[in-house]
């Protein structure tokens, strides 16, 4: 039997693969799971137009499906989730809250700049994220708050391990230390046009989002041996973007 051992170009090649689909695989899965929750909704009598409201539990499905996948990608390269992640240190979360307030000023920058020149100026703002049909209340509306109390715990560490993990940890191996870069980052944001309340609102998400990656990104070679200080960002960032508004919606409602 002879051993082929591959060579150099061969494994750079295979690195710039790997980080291009996991940089771009949940955005098709989230396509599909969009696609679900709109006949879903159709199906039960309201608007499919209502989809951005229901995003919490089509983003926590895709989750658990890209758990699945990544473990397997992964065990098939002898490794673990433990490799992507590195040695959790207590210091982890001193940085993470650091990172946290960092990654927010961008983002919103990004999200102000990009939603006023949509709106046509800062005082119409509002109007870029206002959907244009509200779901109405009742059971369902528990049941989704309930997924989003669990979704930065479990969106939060699998987008990291795809994008700051693997994908950008695939790319620097081959040498593409750019791509490493760019190329998750564009795939982060891509995938968050299905968190917007309305179309007038996705060029801010990708601009907002991009600019939360490229940053996150740019950190992650502040930690090269562990990803845990964005994990906790990304926990902190999801806690604010989606738990207290999902909060505010069953409040509201149940008033």
């Amino acid at each position: 039997m002879t051993l082929t051992v591959p060579t150099v170009p061969a494994l750079r090649t295979s690195g710039v693969r790997d980080g291009i689909v996991s940089s771009f695989l949940r955005t098709p899965l989230l396509l599909a799971g969009t696609a679900v929750a709109a006949a879903i909704l159709t199906l039960a009598g309201w608007n499919w137009q209502a989809v951005g409201q229901v995003s919490v539990a089509t983003f926590t499905a895709v989750n658990l499906l890209c758990w699945w996948i990544l473990a397997r990608r992964l065990r098939a390269e002898g490794r673990g989730f433990g490799d992507l992640l590195g040695r959790w240190r207590p210091a982890d979360l001193a940085w993470g809250l650091l990172w946290a307030v960092v990654l927010f000023v961008p983002f919103s920058v990004g999200l102000t700049l990009v939603a006023t020149a949509t709106a046509g100026g800062f005082g119409r703002i509002g109007e870029v994220f206002t959907p244009p049909v509200v779901l109405p209340g009742g059971p369902w509306m528990w049941a989704v708050a309930a997924v989003g109390l669990v979704f930065p715990f479990v969106n939060a560490p699998i987008e990291e391990l795809y994008y700051r993990g693997y994908a950008q940890g695939a790319f620097e191996a081959s040498g593409r230390r750019a791509w490493a870069v760019w190329v998750p980052s564009v795939g982060f944001a891509i995938q968050h046009l299905f968190v917007a309340q309305s179309l007038a609102g996705i060029p801010a998400y990708l601009a907002a989002f991009f600019l939360w990656g490229l940053t996150a990104a740019l950190i992650r070679r502040r930690h090269p041996r562990t990803l845990w200080p964005l994990v906790i960002a990304h926990v902190v960032t999801n806690l604010s973007f989606s738990v207290v508004p999902m909060v505010l919606l069953v409040t509201g409602q149940a008033a």
